[in-house]
């Protein structure tokens, strides 16, 4: 009896193409998406000793006119707020519930529940895009302290009121005795001015006398620091670093 082999070519193929659409690409989205829920799903940590930037939980935010140029803040200036800002490559719950990430960049004033905005950060955020959003978010504070200060401050000074702003508020600022004596020029009242917003809800914080310290350094920046003597009667009182209600 004569057996015919079937040649390769005529033995019957594997669909292999309706094989992976019916098969192990279903298997493979509902792996992906149950990956995807477990993230979103997954317990975020609360740090007490964050706080969202002050300049992002303010409602309003102030707007250059037509045709005038931001002001960048130069490179110390960035590093300075990237410092104490501190980096934290996931999502987490700040002191008061705010869901933040990166560089302190606040992403809803509200605990993170994986939804909104928070989809692009589930999986965390590179550095590159950590210092993006910094820089992004710097610019509101960046407008208030530019439409409030005399325009010929060198690079130092306006980083300096940029990062005090960033961190305290523009409402802030902009009743502050510290923007007025930086109005007059009487620059050697400033250490001191700068040396009063020390607080957060009534306690005095060593990290908030430190980065005051780090802002009259960059005020200053190539120049001594001015040590002038009292004037009685003036008010330096600690200030808190807490948005008005």
């Amino acid at each position: 009896m004569t057996v015919f082999m079937k040649t390769r070519s005529e033995r019957p193929r594997v669909a292999i193409g309706h094989f992976w659409s019916r098969g192990v690409l279903l298997a493979l989205c509902a792996t992906f998406a149950a990956a995807s829920y477990s993230r979103a799903d997954e317990p975020v940590e609360d740090l007490k000793d964050k706080r969202a930037p002050g300049i992002l939980q303010e409602d309003t935010r102030d707007v250059l006119p037509q045709g005038v140029v931001l002001r960048k803040v130069y490179r110390p200036g960035i590093e300075m707020t990237k410092k104490w800002e501190g980096w934290v490559p996931k999502r987490y719950n700040d002191a008061v519930g705010y869901c933040t990430v990166g560089y302190g960049h606040l992403l809803k004033k509200q605990r993170c529940d994986g939804t909104g905005n928070e989809q692009e950060f589930l999986n965390g955020i590179s550095a590159k895009r950590g210092e993006e959003l910094l820089i992004e978010d710097m610019a509101k504070a960046q407008i208030t302290v530019q439409l409030a200060v005399p325009k010929d401050l060198d690079d130092g000074q306006f980083a300096a009121l940029v990062d005090f702003t960033f961190n305290v508020g523009g409402a802030n600022f902009k009743k502050s005795t510290l923007l007025a004596v930086v109005k007059r020029k009487q620059f050697e009242r400033v250490p001191e001015q700068f040396g009063r917003w020390t607080r957060a809800a009534g306690v005095e914080l060593k990290g908030l006398k430190n980065r005051r310290d780090d802002e009259i350094k960059v005020f200053f920046d190539g120049h001594p620091i001015p040590k002038p003597a009292p004037i009685p009667g003036e008010d330096l009182s600690p200030l808190d670093v807490d948005i008005p209600g």
